[in-house]
């Protein structure tokens, strides 16, 4: 008899602790804290490792992984988008709740709603979420998005997560009219962009441009942008890299007189993104002819991180390249600007003899994109290579090397002045 009296007073004592635990008294680490922590193995509600159910599904979902072109953006990466860019941004405590303060906000919540306790409601939201009781979370993120109140986009935002078909767009739409500042907009910005980019009309592919262009530039990893990636290149492709009119683009007609190369100057562009985009062989054109010339502004950032290229035009995704660049620290971060252009480049190496296009000692490959002096550095530039296998590494003097296929590409779409940023 005594030994089940002692076994009794045990299991009691442990369910009061498990419950206790589960509302707000516990330690358990928040995962949302470290925005290292990388969600793998994934599993539903009471399955594994708690810290793995807190935010399963991610901002779209387990029920709703994005077919992006010919990549698909995982799950685990969901989850880290919504790590990074709605949970980030929702305002949320990030402390471990204080013993009990569940049932403060659930008892100053039961029986009065107005819009000015939205904050008290998403705290309770948040803390619904960590403890796995995601229904819960759920009324009352729908709660605060209905009232439209000043927290509204920050709970359509956290909806993303869960939701699905008509309900996701909707949700993805309202964080999208409050602006690139609001949270959650780079994952919303992906999922009404690759809905639009499914029609064909050019006002629906222009729009999807420029959402999916700024949900790609809204993180910089590359396991976030090489899907987006799969959509935007044919997008690019089809609307500025080839001959079709756009609406972001321009025309000109050639008059008597003209020559490719005095177009080129009057439109601040090149004469071979003139022949690139015309279809043009050599310099023969006729008066009459009209050509495609993108008049909007071309930008270049290089992210070392990532050992990336971006090209962007007027803003948006316009074109991309692995590259490679200095050893030991050797490529600044700053903003250069395009000086000189050259086919065929001829090496100066400091202190040294020059080296001829063609010899195996010179590195510069097809092409060489010079940069103005900026902040003390100069002798930089983006070239080609003769040593391809070195892209994706840190091997160079100090510039930025592609590989010469990719440089080729890259060099009619560069004119002198154009601006290039190198970050970290």
């Amino acid at each position: 008899m005594r030994n089940f009296i002692t076994i009794l007073v045990i299991a009691v004592a442990c369910y009061f602790g498990y419950r206790a635990f589960s509302d707000g008294g516990g330690t358990t680490p928040n995962p949302l804290e470290n925005s290292d922590h990388e969600l793998v193995g994934r599993t539903g509600p009471g399955e594994g490792d708690p810290t793995d159910t807190i935010t399963s599904g991610g901002i779209l979902g387990e029920r709703n992984e994005l077919n992006l072109g010919n990549g698909n953006l995982a799950d685990s990466e969901l989850d880290e988008a919504t790590l990074r860019e709605a949970n980030a941004k929702l305002g949320e405590d990030a402390t471990t709740p204080a013993k009990g303060e569940i049932e403060t906000l659930e008892k100053s919540l039961r029986d009065s709603s107005p819009p000015q306790m939205d904050e008290e409601r998403l705290r309770l939201a948040t803390l619904y979420r960590r403890a796995n009781r995601s229904a819960d979370a759920d009324e009352h993120f729908e709660l605060i998005y209905r009232g439209r109140g000043p927290l509204a986009a920050k709970a359509a935002a956290a909806l993303l997560e869960r939701a699905s078909g008509e309900a996701q767009i909707e949700y993805a739409a309202f964080v999208i009219d409050h602006g690139p500042e609001a949270a959650g907009y780079g994952v919303a910005a992906l999922i009404q962009g690759k809905e639009l980019a499914e029609k064909s009309e050019e006002a629906a592919q222009m729009k999807a441009w420029r959402l999916l262009s700024d949900a790609y530039f809204s993180r910089s990893e590359e396991s976030w942008r090489a899907p987006i990636r799969n959509i935007l290149e044919p997008i690019a492709n089809r609307w500025f890299l080839s001959v079709r009119p756009c609406s972001l683009t321009s025309s000109y007609t050639v008059q008597s007189g003209d020559y490719l190369a005095r177009i080129a100057d009057e439109h601040k562009t090149t004469v071979d993104q003139l022949r690139a985009l015309n279809g043009i062989e050599g310099d023969l054109i006729h008066e009459g002819d009209r050509f495609k010339i993108l008049n909007r502004e071309i930008t270049v950032v290089v992210d070392k991180s990532e050992f990336r290229l971006d090209v962007r035009y007027d803003g948006g995704y316009l074109m991309s390249f692995p590259v490679g660049h200095g050893s030991e620290g050797r490529t600044p971060t700053t903003t250069f600007e395009v000086n000189l252009r050259q086919e065929h480049p001829t090496w100066f190496p400091a202190n040294r003899p020059s080296v001829p296009y063609g010899d195996p000692g010179n590195p510069l490959g097809e092409r060489w994109l010079g940069f103005a002096a900026a902040d003390g550095f100069k002798g930089f530039g983006i070239h080609g290579t003769n040593q391809p296998s070195t892209i994706g590494t840190e091997a160079s003097e100090g510039c930025v090397r592609l590989q010469n296929e990719h440089v080729i590409r890259l060099y009619p779409y560069i004119s002198l002045g154009t601006k290039v940023t190198i970050l970290e």
